[in-house]
């Protein structure tokens, strides 16, 4: 076959993310922006600036044509995937995939004297070698062919193991802080108006650990899918089939 090449991108691409249908391609770039680019053409037909992606969102990138959203990790919050509208050209949604403190992960603030080739390094590992608490972050992201699924794989460093690694799987889901909220009970959490304001409280609560503000629902989560790091994921190109298969440092797939 023919091999065709794109020049002069304008930046050295970091990350590259296929859309699930196959018609275009998503490519990060070391410019801070996303290129999207369509895989007949080989041209870019749209460009997204304004995006504050993580050290691996180059690995964390996923494009959804069916969608029009691009969805890659935020910078301060690696464990927080942010949703891209290309339609609209901004931030439509996040989805915390690993909660927990947003300032668990700040790194100590150090002399550049004291500061070794460790702690220069960045990215999630850096800040966590530095003095900060350990940061998780998503590894990987993909999209099942209809888009009405999500596969994360996210990291936990430990202290006493090298890192604890979970794969989720997210649907597509309607519940939305702030939309219809089904009726509960006052005799659940009190009664009066205390007892609606705790029972209003806790169910938004409950729709922010599970959905927030993404209209994503976790599913299932399976913990250390591998002995070893997960190395790819990806999903089955079939409409309708929830199946994804991973590789690992083990030397297996699943």
């Amino acid at each position: 076959s023919e091999r065709r090449i794109v020049p002069r991108l304008g930046a050295a691409v970091v990350g590259l993310a296929v859309s699930p249908d196959g018609g275009s391609y998503a490519l990060a770039c070391a410019d801070n922006a996303v290129r999207i680019m369509s895989a007949v053409s080989l041209e870019v037909v749209a460009l997204c600036r304004g995006l504050q992606p993580a050290a691996a969102a180059g690995h964390a990138l996923a494009y959804s044509s069916l969608r029009s959203e691009l969805v890659l990790p935020v910078r301060n919050a690696p464990g927080t995937l942010q949703f891209w509208a290309l339609n609209s050209a901004r931030h439509s949604r996040e989805l915390v995939v690993v909660p927990g403190n947003a300032g668990a992960g700040a790194p100590t603030l150090q002399s550049s004297k004291h500061t070794n080739s460790k702690t220069r390094r960045g990215g999630p590992q850096g800040a966590n070698a530095q003095g900060g608490g350990a940061v998780c972050f998503v590894k990987f992201v993909a999209f099942t062919a209809d888009c009405d699924a999500l596969v994360t794989v996210e990291s936990r460093p430990e202290a006493e193991l090298a890192a604890v690694e979970s794969l989720k799987f997210w649907t597509a889901s309607d519940i939305l802080v702030g939309a219809a909220q089904p009726a509960v009970s006052a005799a659940q959490h009190g009664s009066g108006k205390k007892g609606t304001k705790k029972a209003r409280e806790a169910l938004v609560g409950q729709q922010v650990g599970a959905a927030g503000l993404s209209g994503w629902k976790l599913h299932t989560r399976v913990d250390t899918p591998h002995e070893r790091g997960v190395t790819a994921v990806a999903c089955s190109p079939a409409p309708g089939v929830r199946l994804a298969a991973t590789t690992s440092r083990d030397g297996t797939f699943k």
